[in-house]
């Protein structure tokens, strides 16, 4: 997302300085046509231009125009000519225009992309702060409870050890268990007979 914020602006930074290019180019084409506009409509409109065709009437009664050359006037197609220069210079504003509003439109659309953006970037590195957090208590946890399986484990094998020494006793005791009898009843004969033989004497 950082890469894509990263792009963007470059993206946004070469529109503007096209639109900056293309709007410097169009408000110096309307203020150089606008001066023209401005001469021509003063050179075809001025009172000292029509005393000027006058006399150029009058001496071309007194002298021929050269072959090929019509009679000294006005030219007919100057008001074409300012009607042309005024058609551009409204379609120089027109794209002004235009030209303005889409660079108005492209920079909402990059401040809402840019804002949304963050907002996400942000929101992803709270989560990447809670999801280390987590994982800090789950591998203290672990921690815990491998060190609690080993003393279990530890434990365990003290608690076979014992049951192995029960055992090997048990075993002892049961397979001794008869011979242990007998010789306790040899005792008790043993005893008896002395006892028997102690009361004779007696």
């Amino acid at each position: 997302m950082n890469t894509s914020l990263e792009r963007a602006q470059e993206d946004r930074t070469a529109q503007h300085q096209v639109y900056q290019g293309i709007l410097a180019d169009q408000e110096q084409t309307e203020l150089l046509l606008t001066q023209a506009l401005s001469v021509l409509k003063g050179m075809y409109a001025s009172p000292v231009d029509e005393s000027l065709v006058q006399m150029r009437k009058v001496s071309a009664h007194k002298q021929e125009p050269p072959p090929g050359l019509g009679e000294y006037s006005k030219n007919d197609g100057a008001t074409g000519i300012v009607m042309m220069i005024e058609q551009i210079i409204a379609d120089t504003k027109e794209l002004q225009a235009v030209t303005k509003h889409d660079e108005q439109v492209a920079e909402k659309a990059h401040t809402k992309f840019k804002t949304e953006t963050e907002e996400s970037i942000t929101s992803k590195q709270n989560e990447i702060t809670d999801l280390t957090s987590q994982k800090s208590k789950s591998e203290q946890d672990l921690i815990e409870v491998t060190d609690e399986l080993t003393g279990a484990n530890t434990d365990l094998d003290d608690l076979h050890s014992v049951k192995l020494g029960l055992n090997g006793e048990c075993d002892y005791i049961l397979k001794n268990f008869e011979v242990r009898q007998e010789a306790q009843a040899q005792e008790i004969d043993a005893l008896r007979e002395a006892k028997a033989i102690l009361s004779g004497m007696k």
